[in-house]
């Protein structure tokens, strides 16, 4: 089955995030959808992170995992057959731009 990567910004917000999911739903009939969202290894460090007094010391750890979650999208993007991107909104997303832009790069169809 053809795979797509779903490039969008819904999962910052509560009140997008079923917009998501029914979107995975209706897509999810016709082709396997790789959705970034879908990669909570880091949640709990997430919860240590906002304990910590030292700023540096979250600044840093958030880095690793920022490096982390970027290494991860693009090789879904490489090898995922196309994507979708969610493009609405007043301004497009900019992390959506960067999947696009990459996934462009990388001759897939989006």
């Amino acid at each position: 089955m053809v795979s797509i990567y779903l490039a969008s910004p819904l999962g910052f917000a509560e009140s997008t995030r079923h917009f998501m999911a029914q979107l995975v739903e209706q897509l999810d009939a016709h082709v396997t959808v790789v959705n970034p969202w879908d990669d909570i290894r880091f949640v709990d460090e997430f919860e240590r992170i906002a304990g910590l007094d030292s700023r540096a010391e979250a600044f840093a750890a958030l880095a690793e995992i920022n490096t982390e979650l970027g290494r991860a999208n693009a090789e879904s993007i490489r090898n995922a057959d196309g994507m979708v991107a969610i493009l609405d909104g007043v301004d497009v997303d900019s992390g959506t731009a960067s999947e696009i832009g990459y996934a462009f790069g990388l001759g897939k169809r989006i």
